[in-house]
């Protein structure tokens, strides 16, 4: 048997969708059209009652590497946790059901940089489309690469400071490495909000090696209804439950982990609750 590691991956590509007949299809052309071949791409029906389950299952029979799955509505939180218990692949790429890729190897830069820098969570840059006029928009925030250590791969211990604010708390504009997440047991909050928050801040505190692709593979549909992040609307209770959980975590070295924070990492989500439903 051969020790050489596998210079192809299997990529996990998870889509939870809820009534995104418009949009699914864009999508997943984006995806399937890919220059990285060796995709497992998870299509989950979150209860939908427009025609989106239908496009699935044109695609499915379209494209072996595609897997539809039905489920009543559950939310993005417990559809994703239920795509990566069905998923198999090394890597494993939480995507939203009404976004696209920019280019044809998106995937094929996010796994390069994985393997030459054997990170826990690879992350590019994002643009954002806004579905009301139909024009495109810059989202410096959403990567801040003025805060960024002059490394290949950083961890929580080079900039405690910015780890929970050098990008945005949510999950489709990452790659995870499969084992991380595993060994961790670091899994998707199950409520109607919020749900990225608790994986996604866990997950960039607790990763040995996270790394940066500095380009826009990622675009953003904003301003849409009915998608199943549609449901992430304001709810402070909700936030505020999100964040003691995560303390909790944090405080304790929970999901698995064993990397206390300290106080000044949590006071920072304090101020991030505070600024965000201060907007």
């Amino acid at each position: 048997m051969s020790n050489k590691p596998n210079i192809k991956p299997l990529v996990s590509i998870i889509i939870p969708f809820y009534n995104v007949e418009k949009y699914l299809s864009q999508c997943l052309d984006s995806i399937i059209n890919q220059t990285y071949k060796n995709l497992e791409i998870i299509l989950i029906n979150d209860g939908s009652s427009d025609k989106s389950g239908s496009i699935a299952k044109e695609y499915e029979n379209l494209d072996k590497r595609i897997k539809v799955f039905e489920q009543k509505n559950m939310g993005a939180g417990a559809t994703r946790n239920a795509g990566f218990v069905k998923s198999s692949g090394e890597y494993v790429l939480f995507f939203d059901s009404d976004d696209w890729l920019h280019s044809c190897d998106a995937i094929e830069l996010l796994i390069t940089r994985a393997l030459q820098t054997h990170a826990d969570i690879i992350i590019a840059q994002s643009r954002a489309y806004r579905d009301k006029d139909k024009n495109f928009e810059d989202m410096p925030h959403s990567l801040r690469m003025d805060l960024l250590p002059q490394k290949e791969a950083f961890n929580y211990t080079d900039f405690p400071k910015y780890i929970f604010n050098f990008c945005v708390g949510w999950a489709w504009d990452k790659l995870y490495k499969r084992d991380f997440i595993e060994n961790h047991k670091i899994a998707f909050s199950e409520v109607a909000s919020t749900n990225d928050l608790y994986f996604v801040f866990l997950s960039l505190f607790f990763a040995n090696r996270i790394s940066i692709v500095p380009q826009i593979l990622f675009i953003k549909r904003i301003q849409l209804l009915h998608s199943i992040g549609a449901t992430l609307y304001k709810n402070p209770l909700l936030f505020f439950e999100e964040t003691m959980k995560l303390k909790k975590a944090l405080l304790t070295g929970g999901g698995g982990g064993a990397r206390p924070c300290s106080q000044k990492v949590y006071d920072f989500l304090l101020i991030f609750f505070v600024c965000f439903f201060s907007l």
